[in-house]
């Protein structure tokens, strides 16, 4: 009896008492989040309704960039969705520090032999668990490692994913405004062109010339307001936001162009510890390398001793145990290494991806910020001089109405070839913070650059003149 009282006392100590609370792994997470992308997240928001953003009241007076961030990273689905990837692997981490249940067998002998010695009862616990739960244990706790860091990169690529959308949902809106301000000129120039006509001073073709360019500038309009709206949309989509696009007005303007030349070897060394996916590849590495552990401390896969007894008071030890002599984990234990091999080779690949990416992204956010700088600097003013210049010649009489409308079509192009610049140059700085997983600032202090960015400031030299 005594042997019974202490086998059952240690299983129930060995039950213990597991929980799944994936609180502290989103904390963690949150942090990491903040440490990249440079915003707070509390995820999932059942954990803290209170802080579920009052998405009414942000886009009541115009939506920033630090709002849409904050609405993406607290209110994008899928992000949410992907927050649950932790509470799976918590619990896979909760699951492999526990031991398997015990097994217990009960006989009765028929017919009953004359001693009544009929029953026999027998209660037994595999230790095999004593070896094998430290191994799993480092295996699950790396998995989850790797499941954080996965899901914060993906916080990190959607926080990209959204500045880049905010910037080209700011450049459309401003294309937009040019293409109406364009037909304002347009309109003017066909009064000028009708009024000439009337006068006698021009002939058919200068007014032909005027009414196309009129309806060509609102063909113009209707296609950037359809660009707009659909930007608008795409960033709607990132916000996890239902609303109509109509109601999403953007606040902050265009970005000037960083003032930097960056050298690649210090960014990639920022990258190779900084990058969330190449940490949560090397958890990945880890985990692979405990399993193959695992699987060679498994060979015996059963060794369960316990205690036996017979009705009414005779018990003793027992002890069952599978022979490895057949299976000896061969196969599990190269399976394994395998697996091992791979995730190595796979963690290799992603770092030289992340190299190659980076030092291209480089070169374009460098050339995207020097063209952007040309257009605002010397290329725009010299359309808006050379429209000026036109159109006093034509009210002089000195030429036609066919250069005042090519110096306005040249002023046009180069406007939007301005507003993409300046939308490429903002969207490359978006593309290097993600493929370095760090804001601007400390990319600039890794490579020795002065941490500063100029005013964001947007220069929007208007098209339209005196009236012809």
């Amino acid at each position: 009896m005594l042997t019974r009282i202490v086998v059952c006392g240690a299983l129930l100590v060995l039950a213990g008492c597991a929980s799944v609370n994936p609180r502290e792994d989103y904390e963690r997470t949150a942090n990491l989040i903040t440490g990249a992308a440079g915003r707070k997240v509390v995820a999932p928001l059942e954990i803290v309704p209170d802080a579920a953003p009052n998405v009414e009241e942000i886009l009541l007076d115009g939506l920033t960039m630090d709002e849409s961030l904050r609405l993406a990273l607290m209110n994008n689905p899928g992000l949410q969705a992907a927050f649950r990837d932790i509470g799976v692997a918590r619990a896979d981490l909760v699951q492999s520090g526990l031991f398997t249940n015990p097994s217990f067998s009960l006989a009765v002998a028929l017919p009953a032999p004359m001693d009544n010695n009929n029953t026999q009862a027998a209660i037994a616990q595999n230790i095999v668990e004593l070896w094998v739960i430290p191994v799993r244990k480092r295996a699950a706790q790396h998995a989850l490692d790797a499941a954080i860091l996965t899901v914060a990169h993906r916080a990190v690529q959607l926080a990209a994913d959204t500045r880049a959308a905010y910037y080209l949902g700011v450049g459309a809106g401003h294309i937009r405004r040019i293409a109406d301000e364009n037909i304002a000129v347009a309109k003017r120039l066909l009064e000028a062109a009708e009024a000439r006509r009337a006068a006698g001073t021009s002939g058919e073709l200068d007014l032909n010339l005027a009414r196309g360019s009129f309806v060509n500038a609102e063909v113009e309009a209707e296609k950037a307001r359809l660009d707009e709206i659909a930007a608008l949309y795409q960033l709607s989509q990132l916000l996890g936001l239902s609303v109509r696009s109509e109601k999403l007005q953007l606040s902050d303007p265009l970005p000037q162009p960083p003032s930097a030349a960056l050298v690649d070897t210090p960014v990639v060394q920022l990258a190779r510890v900084s990058r969330l996916d190449v940490r949560a590849a090397d958890e990945a590495v880890e985990a692979a390398r405990a399993r193959v552990e695992l699987q060679k401390r498994s060979v015996w896969s059963n060794v369960s001793p316990g205690a036996a007894w017979w009705a009414p008071d005779d018990e003793g030890p027992s002890i069952a145990l599978t022979l490895p002599i057949f299976d000896q984990n061969q196969a599990q234990i190269a399976k394994a290494k395998f697996n091992l091999e791979k995730a190595e080779k796979e963690r290799d690949a992603l770092v030289l991806t992340v190299t190659q990416a980076i030092r291209e992204t480089l070169v374009r956010a460098e050339t995207n910020w020097r063209i952007a700088r040309t257009f605002e600097n010397e290329l725009v003013p010299q359309t808006v001089k050379s429209l000026e210049m036109s159109q006093e010649s034509y009210r002089a009489g000195r030429t036609t109405l066919l250069v005042v409308l090519e110096s306005q079509r040249a002023l046009l192009d180069a406007q939007r070839s301005s507003i993409a610049a300046r939308q490429a140059a903002a969207i490359s700085v978006a593309e290097l913070e993600r493929a370095v997983s760090r804001r601007l600032p400390d990319i600039l202090d890794a490579t020795g650059e002065p941490n500063r960015i100029d005013s964001p400031t947007f220069v929007n030299p208007s098209i339209s003149g005196e009236r012809p």
